[in-house]
C-alpha cells in the first residue's frame, strides 16, 4: 500500500501509518469474520505483536549496513521522503544505496516507525517473517502428513542461520528468505485454497522490491510456478498466459521505484550494482580463503569454511568448531560459514546419505523435481559473481531435505529426517544462543554509553560517519547534537564506530 501511496505522488505521516495499519487489520478481520473466536484471536494478535516488539526493544541493531542505509531509508520515508519523486541529498556518504536500492523491508520498517518513533521495534520483522516462514510450511505439510512429520520439515526449512544470525538487526537477506519461502508455500497452498492467491502476488512483489537479487529470485519462482502448473498439474496453458499478463500489470506500479526511476535517471534499472556505472564492491569482500579461485571452488570452499571475515576463515574438520569461531556470531554477515558451525558436517553427511542409497537402489533411481530444484539454485548461485557469499543466496540451506525428499520416493527414511532435524537444531542453538547473547551483551553496553551521553552538557559534537540511522536513536535518548568532522575533534572517543567529543571528564563505556 505505501508503494501506491508514494507513486501518486503522497508522503508517508503518522496519520498515513496509522491508517495502513488500521486498514491491513480491517481487512484481516473481513477475512476471518467477527465472531467470538475472532475476538480471542484479536487479543492473541495484540500480545504477540507486544511479544515482537518487546524483544526487538531488546536489542541495537550494531551492523554496517543495518545501522547505516536501511536506517536511513526507513528514517527518511518516515519523515515524509518520497522515494520516487524526491532526491536523497547527494552530499550524503550513502547517498547511492539510500536512493537507489529498493526498500520494501524498509518501507514496512518506516510505517512501523512513524507510528511508534522507536527505530529499534523496526527489527521485529525479522522475527514475524521467521515464524511465518514456520508456519506456511507446517500448514501445507500438515494437509498430507503427521503433525510430528510437518513440525520437523517446517523447522528444518525456517531454521536458517541467515535469517537466525540477523534477527536483531535490520539487515534483511534472513527476510528475503522468509520472503521467498512464505510465497513458494502460499502458492501451494492455493491450489486447494484460493484465498492464497493475493499472499502469492503480495508474496512477488514484496520479494522484488526487497533487494535486486529479489527480483531475479522473483521472475525463477515464478517461472517454476508456471512450469509446476503447464507440465506437472496440467492445467491449461491459456489460463496461465492470462494470468501472467494481469499479474505483470498489477506489478507495474512496484517497479517504478526503484527500478524504473532508475532507468531513468542512470541508464539500467539496478543502478549501481549494474549498467555504465556500476560500483563493483565484491572484490573488497572477498576472503583470502577463495579470493584467487573460480566461482566453482568459492562456492565450495565458502561451504567447508569457518566463519569468518576476510582473512580469518579456514578450511575446518566438520562438526567442529572454536569459542573464537562461535563468537563471530555477533557479526550479521559473516562472510564464510554463512549456515553456522555445524553447516559444512549437515552438508557432507546428508550428500554421502544421499549417494549411499542411490547405489543401493540402483537402476530404479530416477532424478526428481527436487534434484531440479537443487540445481536451480547451485545455478543461481554460480551466476552471482558474490554466490559464494551465501546470504546472498540463502536457499542453499534446503539442499539437504530435498535430497531427502527425492530419497522418500523409495522408502520412507525418517531416520535420516530425525537425525536431520537434529543436527539442526543443534546448529541453531549453537547460532542463536551465541548470537543473541552476545549482541544483547554489545546493546546493553551501548545503552549504557547512550544513557551517560543524555546526562553530558548539551549538545555533544559528533561525527555519525555513515551510520546516520543512529541519529534517531540520539533522538530517542533525549541526545542533543551538533555533526562535525571527527578530524577536527581534539579528544575523540569512539563508541559502536560512532566518533563522539569527550566534552568533560565522564568516562564513556567504550
Amino acid at each position: 500500500m505505501l508503494t501506491i501511496i508514494f507513486v501518486i505522488g503522497i508522503s508517508l505521516t503518522f496519520y498515513g501509518s496509522l491508517f495502513i495499519a488500521l486498514t491491513a487489520w480491517v481487512m484481516a478481520n473481513k477475512e476471518i469474520g467477527i465472531n467470538k473466536s475472532s475476538i480471542l484471536l484479536n487479543l492473541f494478535f495484540l500480545l504477540f505483536w507486544v511479544f515482537l516488539l518487546g524483544t526487538a526493544s531488546l536489542y541495537l541493531d550494531l551492523t554496517y549496513d543495518g545501522q547505516s542505509y536501511h536506517q536511513e531509508m526507513t528514517i527518511q520515508m518516515a519523515n515524509g521522503w518520497n522515494p520516487i519523486y524526491e532526491t536523497f541529498p547527494k552530499d550524503s556518504p550513502i547517498y547511492v544505496w539510500v536512493q537507489h536500492y529498493p526498500k520494501a523491508y524498509e518501507s514496512i520498517g518506516a510505517i512501523i516507525y512513524s507510528t511508534f518513533q522507536k527505530i529499534t521495534f523496526v527489527k521485529a520483522l525479522n522475527t514475524l517473517f521467521l515464524i511465518l516462514s514456520f508456519l506456511y510450511p507446517f500448514l501445507y505439510f500438515k494437509k498430507k502428513r503427521s503433525v510430528q512429520h510437518s513440525f520437523i520439515i517446517a523447522s528444518i526449512i525456517a531454521l536458517n542461520p541467515v535469517m537466525l544470525i540477523q534477527l536483531m538487526t535490520n539487515l534483511i537477506d534472513g527476510f528475503l528468505y522468509a520472503t521467498t519461502i512464505i510465497t513458494f508455500f502460499a502458492y501451494l497452498l492455493s491450489k486447494k485454497e484460493k484465498k492464497y492467491r493475493w499472499e502469492v502476488f503480495i508474496g512477488i512483489m514484496l520479494l522484488i522490491n526487497i533487494k535486486f537479487t529479489g527480483i531475479i529470485f522473483a521472475a525463477v519462482i515464478y517461472g517454476i510456478f508456471l512450469v509446476d502448473g503447464i507440465f506437472l498439474q496440467k492445467e491449461k496453458a491459456g489460463i496461465h498466459i492470462k494470468q501472467t499478463f494481469v499479474f505483470l500489470i498489477l506489478s507495474i506500479p512496484f517497479l517504478i521505484g526503484p527500478y524504473i526511476v532508475n532507468l531513468y535517471h542512470e541508464g539500467h534499472p539496478m543502478h549501481p550494482v549494474m549498467g555504465k556505472r556500476q560500483i563493483d564492491f565484491i572484490d573488497n569482500y572477498e576472503p583470502a580463503l577463495i579470493h584467487t579461485k573460480n566461482r566453482v571452488s568459492k562456492f565450495v570452499l565458502s561451504n567447508l569454511a569457518s566463519i569468518g571475515n576476510k582473512g580469518d576463515s579456514y578450511i575446518k574438520i566438520p562438526f567442529t568448531f572454536t569459542q573464537n569461531e562461535l563468537q563471530k556470531n555477533r557479526n550479521g554477515a559473516p562472510r564464510t560459514g554463512s549456515f553456522g558451525v555445524w553447516w559444512s558436517g549437515i552438508l557432507l553427511f546428508s550428500l554421502l546419505y544421499y549417494i549411499y542409497h542411490v547405489i543401493r537402489i540402483g537402476t530404479k533411481f530416477r532424478l526428481s523435481k527436487f534434484e531440479a530444484i537443487i540445481g536451480i539454485i547451485i545455478g543461481l548461485i554460480l551466476l552471482n559473481k558474490a554466490g559464494w557469499w551465501l546470504r546472498y543466496t540463502p536457499y542453499f540451506w534446503l539442499a539437504p531435505l530435498l535430497l531427502y525428499f527425492s530419497l522418500e520416493r523409495y522408502k520412507g527414511r525418517t531416520l535420516f529426517l530425525k537425525g536431520l532435524f537434529g543436527m539442526v537444531i543443534i546448529n541453531a542453538a549453537l547460532t542463536l544462543v551465541v548470537s543473541l547473547g552476545l549482541k544483547y551483551k554489545d546493546a546493553s553496553q551501548l545503552k549504557e554509553t547512550l544513557a551517560e551521553l543524555s546526562q553530558l552538557p548539551q549538545p555533544v559534537t559528533i561525527d555519525f560517519d555513515n551510520y546516520l540511522g543512529n541519529k534517531a536513536l540520539f533522538k530517542e535518548y533525549g541526545i542533543k547534537f551538533i555533526e562535525a568532522d571527527a578530524e577536527s575533534f581534539k579528544k575523540p572517543l569512539k563508541i559502536n564506530n560512532i566518533v563522539i567529543i569527550e566534552n568533560n571528564e565522564l568516562q564513556l563505556n567504550e
